[in-house]
């Protein structure tokens, strides 16, 4: 594989972790008790953006982890590797996040693409063998910053992992500074 397609591969990569931090944090500040008088201001409205945010951050985030041949993921960024010790590595840092990947995966495939009757029919049991707390997707974004920047340091033979830690900054920035507007 060429380093023009990396390069095009990582720049989709990147938007869409652009779009899952500035997803997943707005979502998580309009669920926040605090700020409920701007919730309830429009409720209807808040409802539908709400719930838009969340199914779109699960399902992005979903589609980063999804291991085939033919999408483009951190798994397909794994293919530039040359080292086979280097990709072991990564891989396993991926490994030790299965559990919670495993949920996410039948979230995104019982909940947000299809409806499953059965967890339609009882999304209490559903939630409780499948939990996924605000920390568990947290723990996924931290280690999506990490592997991107092991990625670059050896394909690209420099790191740039710094510039993944802005994304959750600016995210939750933006976020705060949206709500003060809201709340005036």
């Amino acid at each position: 594989m060429s380093n023009k397609n990396f390069e095009q591969y990582l720049k989709k990569i990147r938007n869409n972790i652009s779009n899952i931090y500035n997803q997943f944090y707005t979502f998580k500040a309009l669920r926040n008790k605090d700020n409920e008088e701007v919730y309830n201001q429009n409720k209807y409205f808040w409802g539908i953006i709400i719930y838009s945010l969340e199914n779109n951050f699960f399902l992005n985030l979903a589609k980063l982890f999804e291991n085939k041949s033919d999408v483009v993921s951190i798994y397909s960024l794994l293919d530039f590797i040359q080292d086979v010790k280097e990709k072991r590595k990564i891989e396993q840092k991926i490994k030790q996040y299965q559990p919670i990947l495993n949920r996410l995966w039948k979230w995104r495939c019982k909940i947000f693409a299809h409806e499953d009757e059965e967890t339609f029919l009882n999304p209490k049991k559903f939630y409780k063998d499948y939990p996924l707390k605000y920390d568990d997707i947290e723990k996924l974004l931290d280690l999506i910053k990490e592997l991107l920047g092991d990625i670059e340091s050896v394909v690209r033979g420099k790191g740039h992992s710094y510039c993944y830690k802005v994304f959750e900054k600016e995210s939750q920035t933006d976020v705060e500074d949206i709500i003060k507007k809201l709340k005036k």
